[in-house]
């Protein structure tokens, strides 16, 4: 297969599917957003960033990247830090 289907998973799940698949760490900082489901599929070759971008977009949060300790680590904010 290849895609990455996100069927009705909450983020915090679609959050680890992305970590395995493109060897990051995603930190979720609003507790509220862990349990919000979403539909959408991904190409396996895809963009992570598009990715990101959609699951945020649907859910009205943001993302950005944390680079400070030479690692990949990618932050979900919620709809109040935005």
């Amino acid at each position: 297969n290849n895609e990455l289907l996100f069927d009705n998973v909450t983020v915090a799940e679609a959050a680890k599917m992305l970590e395995e698949e493109y060897n990051v760490t995603i930190m979720i900082n609003d507790s509220a957003i862990h349990s919000q489901r979403f539909p959408t599929t991904f190409p396996k070759n895809g963009n992570l960033d598009q990715a990101l971008k959609s699951i945020c977009e649907f859910n009205g949060v943001t993302y950005r990247y944390d680079n400070t300790n030479n690692a990949a680590v990618i932050i979900i904010d919620g709809p109040e830090n935005k």
